[in-house]
């Protein structure tokens, strides 16, 4: 079983475990998918739409880079 690593930790300083990143991990790309997600009608995507499909992009890198840190 893998356990916390102390080096890792999340922005409030708790340590993180395999089980809750990969948690923001799957988190991460329902949140994606829903940003990206054109409803009816529409045709292109807003700028803020866009902002918001980018923020996602960076926390699911963020989150990935940590659950690979785990495998090294």
């Amino acid at each position: 079983m893998l356990r916390a690593q102390p080096h890792l930790r999340d922005p409030r300083g708790l340590a993180l475990t395999p089980t809750l990143t990969l948690t923001r991990v799957l988190y991460d790309l329902t949140e994606l998918e829903n940003a990206a997600r054109f409803k009816k009608g529409e045709t292109e995507r807003t700028v803020k739409k866009v902002e918001n499909v980018n923020k996602w992009f960076v926390k699911l890198d963020t989150d990935l880079n940590t659950l690979l840190a785990y495998l090294k």
